[in-house]
C-alpha cells in the first residue's frame, strides 16, 4: 500500500510540473496543499522496542491532541523531536543514556506525526505544539531536534520555549531553501513558483520567511547550542549547519557515513550530546 501511495504522489507530482506551465495557479493551489501533507511509516523492529520501554500519554494542544513517550527519571527533563514524516520513537536511542546520565526523557509527535492528530503539518505548528508540551511538563532542560524537529525547536525557542541547552541534528537552515527543494523536484514554472510562495505567505503571513529563517533566529539567541551535521547527508547538506552555528556561535560536530538518519543512533554522536547537556547542567 505504501509502494502505491508513492507511486502515484510521484505520477501526481510530475503532472503538476508540465500542468504549471498552462495552469501555474490551479497547479500552485495543489502543491500547496500536498506539501503540507504528512505521511505515516511503518517504525522498525529496533523502535519498536524503545517504544514500548516508554510510558505513553496524549497532552491536549490547538493542533489536536498530541502523542508523547515519557522515559521517567528523577532528573531534569530533556525534550526530543522528530524529523518530518518521522515519529517519536526515531529519537529512542537517546533516551537510555540520558536515564542513565540522570536526565527524565521525553518524546513528542509533532502534529500530523505518529499517533498525534492531524494529516499535516508546518513549522509554526509545530513550535507552538511544543510549547504546548512545555505548558504540561513544564520547563526543558535541554532539546535535541532531529532535522525539521530542530528547526521547529530553534523557532519554538524564539516564540518563548524556555531551556538551558538545544541541540540540532541534520537540520535546515531555511524555510525558502526546503520550497526551493520542492519547486525544484515538480520542475514548476517560475510563474507557478512565484504563485505557490505567495500562498504560503498568504496562510502564514509575509514574514514567515524571516520567521522561518533560523540563521535570523539563531543569532537571536543567548541559549548555549550544538550543531551536529553528517558531511554525507543527501537530504540536508553540510552547509546548512555551517550557517546555522555561525549565526549561533554554537558548537559544531561533524560526522561523516552516517546520511541523515543514523546519525540518530550512532554511540558517539549520543555521547556527545549527552556530554554537552550535562556540561550545560554543571555550569548552572
Amino acid at each position: 500500500m505504501r509502494d502505491i501511495k508513492i507511486y502515484l504522489q510521484q505520477i501526481l507530482q510530475k503532472s503538476l510540473g508540465m500542468t504549471s506551465h498552462v495552469a501555474p495557479s490551479l497547479c500552485a493551489h495543489i502543491a500547496f496543499q500536498q506539501w503540507l501533507k504528512t505521511y505515516r511509516h511503518k517504525p522498525p523492529k529496533r523502535e519498536l522496542i524503545w517504544d514500548s520501554s516508554a510510558k505513553k500519554q496524549f497532552i491536549n494542544s490547538h493542533w489536536g491532541k498530541l502523542n508523547v513517550l515519557t522515559w521517567p527519571a528523577q532528573g531534569p527533563k530533556i525534550l526530543l523531536v522528530h524529523g518530518w514524516n518521522g515519529r517519536a520513537s526515531q529519537m529512542g536511542a537517546f533516551a537510555e543514556p540520558l536515564n542513565n546520565a540522570g536526565f527524565e526523557v521525553i518524546a513528542i509527535d509533532l502534529p500530523g506525526h505518529g499517533a498525534s492528530s492531524g494529516k499535516s503539518s508546518h513549522l509554526p505548528a509545530s513550535a507552538q505544539a511544543l510549547l504546548a508540551a512545555q505548558q504540561y511538563f513544564g520547563p526543558f532542560h535541554a532539546i535535541i531536534g532531529h532535522s525539521f524537529g530542530g528547526a521547529a525547536s530553534l523557532l519554538a525557542v524564539s516564540e518563548g520555549l524556555k531551556t538551558q541547552a538545544l541541540i540540532t541534528l541534520g537540520s535546515p537552515s531555511k524555510l525558502e531553501w526546503v520550497l526551493d527543494i520542492y519547486v525544484e523536484f515538480l520542475k514548476f514554472s517560475p510563474t507557478a513558483k512565484l504563485k505557490l510562495g505567495k500562498l504560503v505567505e498568504h496562510k502564514f503571513g509575509t514574514d514567515i520567511w524571516q520567521r522561518c529563517n533560523m540563521e535570523v533566529q539563531a543569532s537571536l539567541l543567548t541559549t548555549p547550542g550544538l550543531v551536529i551535521h553528517d558531511a554525507d547527508d543527501k537530504e540536508v547538506p553540510y552547509y546548512h549547519a555551517e550557517a546555522v552555528s555561525k549565526a549561533w556561535s554554537a558548537s559544531i560536530v561533524k560526522t561523516s557515513g552516517l546520511g541523515h538518519r543514523r546519525i540518530l543512533r550512532d554511540n558517539n554522536v549520543i555521547k556527545i550530546t549527552v556530554n554537552f547537556i550535562q556540561a550545560q547542567t554543571q555550569t548552572k
